[in-house]
């Protein structure tokens, strides 16, 4: 008759060769006749194995509850010994407790995005998503991010990547973000991936000309369209090109070409 428990459980990420119970039965024979031996007969399908002189259980491969949530193992116990054996039998159901042995794994890559510098602090840019195999609390997921500046942050719970400062290209054109997915538990298993940032201008520079006043000789004589001089501004490096105007001062007799900046005479000079 069998006095031990017929429930047992044991952790998912137990390694191999480790004891899972001791199976105990009792015999009201005496001396040989007492003597009993152990066996899994039914239910097992190689991840256990049982002393059968002591009945210790024995983890022989690796448990994965989300593939085999429990078994149900049958143990005989017998006395090979008696003029008359005998047997019993008990079901055995073996649990498999959750673990937190999958790591997080995100659903996108490493990956490249574009960024006007003018998003607004607290705009949601992004966001990440992971998942786990785990259950239970260990199916729970935390997200971190490590930047350069500051100038990001991430909601731990949801994903989401926000602006946390204000952005200027001319100082920082280019952010590297590691963002950390860990799922929860006592050994927490977590993976990473880096987002590539590059901020685009909005042309906050104005184009900006060498000198304020430049001073050029023409003859009445010149004709019309004769080269006068070149306007050459200087923009920002996103945004060199300017579009150049005449406002005021030609008097009907100069023009300006408004993507070359060269001035040219419009009607006979007198």
């Amino acid at each position: 008759v069998f006095t031990s428990s017929d429930t047992v459980g044991t952790l998912e990420n137990s390694t191999v060769g480790t004891l899972v119970t001791t199976v105990t039965s009792t015999d009201a024979d005496a001396g040989v006749n007492a003597y009993t031996e152990y066996a899994i007969t039914g239910g097992n399908d190689g991840h256990f194995w049982i002393n059968s002189t002591t009945g210790q259980v024995f983890l022989m491969e690796q448990l994965d509850r989300e593939a085999v949530g429990s078994y149900s193992l049958v143990i005989t116990a017998s006395n090979p010994a008696a003029a008359v054996a005998q047997t019993a039998m008990q079901v055995l159901v073996v649990t498999v407790l959750n673990a937190n042995n999958h790591p997080a794994v995100f659903d996108m890559t490493n990956f490249s995005m574009a960024l006007w510098q003018n998003t607004s602090i607290g705009s949601v840019i992004y966001v990440v998503s992971a998942r786990t195999k785990n259950e239970g609390i260990h199916a729970q997921i935390a997200y971190s991010l490590v930047v350069d500046g500051g100038a990001f942050a991430i909601n731990a719970a949801t994903g989401e990547i926000l602006v946390n400062g204000i952005l200027d290209v001319h100082t920082q054109e280019i952010y590297l973000l590691y963002v950390t997915a860990t799922a929860n538990g006592d050994e927490p298993r977590a993976s990473t991936i880096g987002i590539n940032i590059t901020l685009l201008d909005i042309n906050t520079v104005p184009p900006v000309f060498p000198s304020h006043w430049n001073f050029v000789n023409v003859t009445e004589t010149n004709a019309v369209d004769s080269f006068v001089y070149q306007a050459v501004a200087q923009g920002d490096k996103w945004f060199p090109a300017a579009t150049y105007t005449i406002e005021s001062g030609a008097r009907g007799s100069f023009v300006i070409d408004p993507i070359t900046g060269v001035v040219s005479i419009a009607a006979t000079l007198n």
